[in-house]
């Protein structure tokens, strides 16, 4: 049996093609999770969910994780299509070009 079979996962930040968050997906599904990925990219979304579904079910959303009712919605909608939520993997995230010691404070919470 597959560690994860029964668990439902919430992976933010997936949809890179070389990324962390795809490759958590992957793992997961193959692991036997059913899997709600999230980006900002729609293609990026549609893409990755297509091969997740090869391997296990699968849902994607295009959601910014810095607005909180985008992602009380996605919660929503895997809760619903799914029948629950075990895992979440927060991976989500962005840069600035900015020298650490030059970053402001509001840049310093955004990259956070």
């Amino acid at each position: 049996m597959n560690r994860f079979t029964g668990k439902v996962a919430l992976v933010t930040g997936a949809g890179s093609r070389r990324g962390i968050g795809r490759a958590t997906a992957l793992a997961l599904a193959k692991e036997g999770a059913k899997i709600m990925i999230t980006d900002i990219v729609a293609e990026n979304v549609k893409q990755v969910v297509a091969e997740l579904n090869e391997i296990s079910s699968a849902l994607g959303e295009v959601a910014d994780v810095r607005d909180k009712q985008a992602m009380v919605q996605v919660v929503k909608k895997t809760t619903e299509q799914f029948g629950g939520l075990d895992i979440l993997i927060n991976v989500a995230g962005l840069t600035r070009p900015t020298l650490f010691l030059d970053i402001s404070e509001e840049e310093y919470d955004l990259v956070l």
